[in-house]
């Protein structure tokens, strides 16, 4: 995963100009890296191909060396934000209108410093949450509404710092509760009593929320937690999953069949393995990411969408039947290195350049990062495999010096900037934002963008299972002593939380 990782750049992003049109525009590629890069209009135009960059294959070198060349040669789209509106700094995404660097998200409207939200509005800092509007600081909601400090629940409204609850609504800090209103720490109140208490609180000032949030972990880990946010899902292991069968260490994954060892799994995918991001009828899906639309028997591949099939070793690349180490194509057929052949000579030039790689020990593996057009520090993979500047280049791989916010440098004085209280990077403050805050009672965050979210993620369990025991003692529950129901969590034995089997969270909960 790390490998993959750290060839997605989702958050680090630059001003630069399209080299097509002339017109400025956002870009991922850093204009250290001297690319061809055009805005997402002049990359899908006709007037070029990833086949006018066509090499022959020589096999007295790497492939990896190879694959670099070309892959520097061709064009790339600077950023993915297709079908939007007023959304430049948005990337990964489709279908969103007037938002702000929100990533891997799709049909939503006025959300700001999100990741993978689908059909929302109004929301800001919040993550893999669905038809919501006016979220903040929330992760894993459905169908809420003024949800803020929340997670993992689902149709619920104007409530603070919610988990694993349903249809609650005017209620504060309450933990596996359903069709509940005006309650503190799950026990019922007064509209008078809510608003007294929600008052005093001060959720205006961050001494108000840190005081919040230190009451309601001390509730929280008297609750029973289920061992993992599974549902509707037959012999599936992992967590954040729903309307799965089969799936084996998948972490955020729903219509999903067959799948092991992968994150962001959806909608369709079925047979793949060591994945990140596919879905929507992808199948036969190996060591990728980001592979989805129609997709088939892919190895090794990144952002491959749309009716590709047979594809190994490639990225950037659309509509492509049989490709083996193409970058670029938009469509095509039968093409080794973005060169068209024809399909008996592809199958055996094909095989001649496995082979050659399994010699090169460069097959069955993704691509060598040090081969990739990010800095380690610049992408996804230093999140989640965090690394410092010389364990990465003892490494081979490569390292982005001066970084810019994420927002890209300024060009002008601002009065709405702040320095970061975790990194000291100075960030900006939107007016959309502002607006936010001030009409729903929030105090200006303390942390940029990028600490905000590493934070958020930071709430969510690690994608790691640890063999675990029930640890039920209730003798209601038709067991003697603890419950002997065992199970894989991604809670880790050292934490504090109550972890229980199904059947107990169930009668405990329900």
């Amino acid at each position: 995963m790390q490998r993959r990782l750290a060839w997605r750049n989702e958050r680090v992003f630059y001003s630069d100009h399209c080299q097509k049109c002339q017109r400025p525009i956002v870009s991922q590629f850093s204009p250290e890296e001297k690319l061809i890069v055009y805005c997402e209009t002049c990359y899908w135009a006709d007037g070029w191909a990833g086949q006018d960059y066509a090499q022959d294959f020589d096999f007295s070198k790497t492939f990896g060396e190879q694959f670099n060349q070309l892959n520097r040669a061709v064009p790339h789209m600077a950023m993915i934000h297709t079908k939007s509106t007023n959304a430049e700094y948005t990337h990964l995404a489709a279908n969103n209108n007037n938002s702000y660097l929100l990533i891997e998200s799709s049909d939503n409207e006025n959300c700001n410093y999100s990741y993978w939200l689908q059909n929302s509005r109004d929301c800001f800092d919040s993550s893999f949450s669905i038809k919501s509007e006016l979220l903040y600081w929330s992760d894993n909601l459905e169908d809420c509404y003024k949800v803020f400090y929340s997670r993992s629940s689902q149709q619920c409204s104007n409530s603070y710092f919610l988990l694993n609850c349903h249809n609650v609504k005017n209620s504060f800090g309450c933990v596996n509760l359903s069709n509940q209103k005006y309650c503190i720490f799950n026990e019922p109140k007064t509209k008078v009593e809510y608003e007294q208490f929600i008052h005093i609180l001060q959720l205006d000032t961050w001494e108000g929320v840190g005081r919040a949030r230190q009451l309601v972990a001390e509730f929280t880990l008297k609750q029973p937690h289920k061992y993992s946010e599974i549902y509707e899902a037959e012999r599936s292991t992992g967590n954040y999953q729903h309307h799965t069968k089969d799936c084996q260490w998948i972490f955020h994954g729903y219509e999903a069949e067959a799948a092991h060892y992968g994150e962001h799994v959806w909608r369709g995918a079925r047979d793949v393995m060591d994945v990140n991001t596919v879905g929507i009828k992808a199948e036969l899906v190996y060591d990728a990411i980001n592979t989805a639309l129609n997709v088939y028997q892919m190895r090794f591949t990144n952002q491959c969408w749309h009716h590709c099939n047979n594809v190994d070793y490639s990225m950037y690349c659309g509509s492509l039947q049989n490709g083996f180490g193409c970058v670029a194509i938009k469509k095509g057929q039968n093409l080794i290195f973005n060169k068209p052949i024809g399909e008996m000579e592809f199958k055996n030039l094909a095989q001649r350049i496995q082979t050659h790689m399994v010699e090169t020990k460069e097959w069955g593996m993704f691509l060598d990062p040090k081969y990739s057009l990010f800095g380690y520090n610049e992408t996804i993979a230093s999140e989640q495999f965090p690394l410092s500047q010389a364990e990465v280049q003892l490494r081979g791989w490569r390292w982005r010096k001066n970084l810019p916010g994420t927002f890209g440098p300024l060009t002008k004085p601002t009065p709405n900037i702040a320095s970061c209280h975790n990194c000291a990077k100075q960030y900006r403050f939107i007016s959309q934002e502002l607006a936010f805050y001030k009409a729903n009672a929030i105090p200006l965050p303390q942390l940029c963008p990028d600490c905000r979210h590493r934070s958020r993620m930071k709430e969510r369990n690690p994608n790691y299972l640890w063999q675990r025991q029930c640890m039920c003692t209730q003798i209601d529950h038709q067991h003697s002593g603890r419950c002997a129901t065992n199970f894989e969590t991604t809670y880790s034995p050292d934490r504090k939380e109550i972890v229980y089997c199904e059947e107990c969270y169930k009668k405990e909960v329900y």
